[in-house]
């Protein structure tokens, strides 16, 4: 991502002098604002026709029945109250202010690589938007919330590349939460990327294999793909991939769509049809 991306989005889309009074500069909300477009626009707390990040989708696992939260920073329902520390300790190591373990429909599994730099970003756009107050029923515990050891975050993200690429698909966009291990459980990394079936959707393969997966495609047609939702055969995603682009993907530069192909192209493939 480069500077220039940075600066017009600051521009365009935020109020120099308001943001600098809450100590965030304009650039680092802009780059929050990306990597908020990059994980696909927080899809849970955004549903369809609300005003910006005020939670609300119905998620159920076997630990836990749960709406999304209030991410916005109004003080009584939403995060307003918290520190940009306990903002990133909740989506980064599903850790709340007051000690309880978040459940297992946040991926803070994959979170918890987020570089600093982007948890820090991230905060910062999440505090430029307008608060709403919003509340919704207490989540139910079926049974506690498994604790795993979570990988150490790196100070700065890659730049560019295959690793860049591995960044964007593994700590921001969460790729293998939908097309790998369910949620429920740590990721089972022989089904990496894979693909599975739940029941109210299919998340395909996407791993290199030119049977079941994504092998036939080209660097440029994913890269295509994650912008535009638009596949080599003609047709166009559907389901929560499609909202995903739509509600930020559609705006990732093309040299980190194409870092990201880049990436899955190199992932080991494997045979398996949801």
């Amino acid at each position: 991502m480069t500077r220039k991306v940075f600066l017009v989005l600051s521009l365009i889309l935020v109020s120099p002098v308001s943001l600098m009074a809450q100590g965030y500069a304009p650039a680092k909300v802009a780059r929050g604002l990306y990597i908020f477009s990059v994980e696909g626009g927080c899809g849970c707390h955004n549903p369809e026709g609300q005003p910006a990040n005020v939670g609300g989708a119905k998620r159920e696992n076997p630990y836990v029945l749960v709406f999304a939260p209030n991410i916005t920073p109004d003080p009584e329902t939403g995060i307003g109250s918290w520190s940009d520390k306990q903002v990133i300790d909740a989506f980064r190591f599903g850790k709340r202010p007051d000690g309880q373990q978040l459940s297992m429909g946040h991926p803070y599994y994959y979170f918890s690589g987020m570089a600093d730099e982007d948890a820090e970003a991230l905060v910062a756009y999440l505090r430029s938007l307008p608060p709403v107050k919003r509340s919704y029923p207490p989540r139910v515990v079926k049974k506690p919330v498994p604790v795993y050891d979570l990988p150490t975050p790196p100070v700065k993200s890659p730049s560019d590349g295959p690793e860049r690429g591995r960044y964007l698909a593994e700590r921001v966009g969460k790729c293998n939460y939908c097309h790998g291990a369910p949620y429920e459980s740590p990721p089972d990394m022989s089904k990496y990327l894979a693909g599975r079936k739940d029941p109210a959707r299919l998340n395909p393969n996407i791993t290199p294999d030119v049977e079941t997966g994504i092998g036939k495609w080209s660097v440029d047609e994913i890269a295509h793909f994650l912008r535009t939702g638009a596949r080599p055969d003609g047709s166009q995603a559907g389901s929560i991939m499609a909202n995903l682009i739509k509600k930020g993907l559609k705006d990732i530069t093309p040299e980190d769509a194409r870092a990201i192909a880049l990436y899955l192209k190199s992932v080991p493939p494997v045979k398996n049809k949801p």
